[in-house]
């Protein structure tokens, strides 16, 4: 969704929903102890029956989402085959209202002021709403949204993660991975505790939310979840110190793929391959995509996939649009 606003040029609103677990009607009945100070004289053994959901039971979270999602395709919004907890909104004029649900917390975002407004009024008809106005913190991420883009930040998530495994005064390193690196399951080292280790991955797991150039790191590291060693373990701290102080078109390097995917006399040398990967040459064929050549050095998507020198990882890392605190000085923190 931010992604989206942005290339449109659309803000991004937040509202929150009160008590949010109370709004939920239950499916099937639940029975409760009469509460200590309120029980009814002579009557003791008798019990009450909810009507509504409390946050004390299990059935809560999955009741409120079931009023919620109702609510919505209810009121003609159609919700994301991909992405469940994405709605979206159109009216006779072909404006669009994008809205995103995360427990009692909403997003939206679209091209049309007065539906922003009817959005707010309904909803608040329906439930207790707080309106936030302008999103600005969102799941432990900082948004700064500007004239011409939006950005986003964790350093706030970033710096607590360091100081939950004592690493906030070790020393930045420049790439997160070292080139050349291989690691795996039967690696020296003694045992660690994977409990540690699984909580250290899940923390890196969600900074790569803003932070894409640690993102083939962290796939390797969470490969070795079961039984991490300390090497394992030595690997996942490095790409956590990187993240200390920081925040259709493809393109192909790779000239014999570009000529696989636009002529077809070049698919009797590659019949091996199964039908669902010929999906890039319909989209070509369909001018749906367009392919374009650039060298090794410029591919973006190398970041992602492999070890990189630390010349190479850091100019892939500025066209990623990742940005470091010196240059947002006076604006926002990355």
């Amino acid at each position: 969704m931010i992604s989206l606003a942005t290339q449109n040029k659309w803000k991004i609103y937040h509202i929150d929903v009160k008590s949010a677990f109370l709004n939920g009607y239950l499916e099937e009945e639940v029975y409760l102890e009469q509460p200590l100070g309120f029980v009814v004289k002579d009557q003791e053994d008798k019990v009450l029956k909810l009507k509504k959901a409390l946050y004390c039971l299990k059935q809560a979270p999955r009741a409120w989402n079931s009023r919620i999602d109702k609510y919505f395709q209810q009121n003609g919004y159609v919700k994301c085959p991909h992405e469940h907890a994405l709605y979206s909104k159109t009216n006779k004029n072909g404006d669009i209202l994008l809205v995103c649900l995360y427990v009692d917390d909403l997003i939206f975002t679209g091209n049309n002021q007065s539906m922003f407004k009817e959005f707010k009024e309904a909803m608040i008809r329906e439930f207790e709403m707080t309106d936030i106005g302008l999103m600005s913190y969102y799941l432990g991420i900082k948004v700064k949204q500007r004239e011409k883009d939006i950005f986003i930040s964790q350093e706030r998530y970033a710096k607590e993660a360091l100081e939950k495994f004592n690493m906030i005064n070790s020393k930045p390193v420049l790439t997160p991975i070292k080139t050349g690196i291989k690691l795996s399951k039967y690696e020296e080292g003694q045992v660690v505790d994977p409990t540690y280790f699984k909580s250290l991955v899940g923390s890196l797991r969600y900074l790569t939310c803003t932070r894409p150039d640690i993102l083939f790191g962290v796939g390797l590291v969470s490969r070795y979840m079961e039984s991490p060693t300390t090497t394992h373990l030595k690997t996942a701290k490095k790409l956590s110190v990187i993240s200390k102080g920081n925040t259709t078109e493809i393109n192909v390097d790779n000239k014999s793929a570009i000529a696989l995917s636009k002529n077809p006399v070049f698919h009797d040398q590659s019949k091996h391959i199964d039908t669902r990967f010929h999906f890039i040459k319909d989209c070509i064929s369909k001018k749906e995509i367009h392919m374009k050549y650039v060298k090794s050095e410029d591919q973006i998507a190398d970041i992602f996939t492999k070890p990189i020198k630390v010349d190479v990882f850091s100019k892939l890392r500025t066209l990623l649009g990742i940005c470091r605190k010196s240059c947002l000085r006076g604006d926002v923190g990355s």
